[in-house]
């Protein structure tokens, strides 16, 4: 009978994943506008996080996702993959900074 339950219970399960009815590692990308190279910019508002080091983040420009940590007082946010820090040089970014940081 455990067996079958299982079964049952997967069959539910996998069902209600394939129409969507339960979200599955989320991500809420929220749009920020155009970038100064003319690509879209979105925060994943699911990722911002407190630690240590400042707020982390992840944000897409273009077709690339990349993780980041926001210094809020400065108006900066540091890209690990790049090892470089980055200031606002579109609207887009401004508001991605912007952003982020009102999540604090």
């Amino acid at each position: 009978m455990k067996t079958k339950s299982w079964s049952l219970m997967a069959g539910i399960a996998l069902t209600a994943f394939y129409w969507g009815i339960v979200p599955a590692w989320a991500e809420n990308w929220i749009f920020m506008g155009e970038a100064a190279t003319g690509e879209d910019v979105y925060v994943d508002a699911d990722s911002i996080s407190r630690n240590r080091e400042g707020l982390r983040f992840i944000y897409s420009i273009g077709e690339e996702t990349i993780y980041a940590i926001a210094y809020c007082d400065s108006r900066t946010w540091y890209v690990s993959g790049y090892d470089e820090v980055y200031s606002p040089s579109s609207h887009a970014t401004s508001n991605m900074i912007d952003y982020v940081c009102s999540q604090e």
